[in-house]
């Protein structure tokens, strides 16, 4: 609902977004919801959309929300995992497959962004079952191997090391680090890992 807002904003406030709304625009008209456009807070139809399809231009929805019968060309799945529902793993992968993951045509796209929130998460599932392969998976640490910032900018090295002792190391190297463990659970650490590489070998 948020993000669907946020849209709509961005669509009619002609003061601060007049180039875009110029050059595709118009997004809304007054009035063009009796014409079958609706312009709700879940979801929408810009003014322009010439498709007789049921399906709205956008629509926010929530996980547990029905989604049988909708099609799309693309999907957002945002944050679909937390700490409080991790021993839910398979289910969730379930619901994935056979509710969401059908819904995009042939050559539809879905982006998945999360947070790890656990070993076994479905994050991790989905690397695991091959439904997600390595080359389209990006991670953003916020510390490289060496345990430098990676963006200094945002988060200076100071900043960094308050926010650690804040959250504690669970936390940290799940939500920062995106790894679901701390260096102590592993027997040999990042730094150890990329200082055995040998390129030339």
């Amino acid at each position: 609902r948020k993000i669907c807002g946020r849209l709509q904003r961005r669509m009619t406030n002609a003061v601060d977004f007049p180039d875009y709304i110029e050059r595709f625009g118009p997004f809304y008209v007054a009035g063009q919801e009796r014409t079958g456009k609706p312009w709700a807070a879940d979801f929408f139809t810009v003014y322009r959309a010439d498709h007789d399809e049921r399906d709205y231009s956008f629509e926010g929805r929530g996980w547990r929300s029905a989604v049988a019968g909708t099609r799309t060309d693309e999907m957002y799945l945002d944050d679909i995992q937390s700490l409080r529902s991790l021993n839910q793993t398979g289910d969730i992968i379930e619901r994935l497959r056979q509710d969401f993951f059908s819904r995009p045509g042939r050559v539809g796209k879905i982006v998945i962004t999360g947070t790890r929130v656990g070993i076994g998460d479905v994050y991790e599932e989905l690397w695991e079952q091959g439904i997600v392969s390595e080359s389209n998976i990006v991670r953003l640490p916020i510390m490289d191997a060496e345990g430098k910032g990676l963006c200094p900018e945002l988060w200076p090295e100071e900043a960094l090391e308050r926010r650690r002792a804040l959250v504690g190391e669970d936390a940290w190297w799940r939500n920062y680090m995106q790894k679901p463990r701390h260096s102590m659970d592993a027997a040999f650490t990042d730094a150890m890992i990329e200082g055995a590489h040998d390129d030339l070998r």
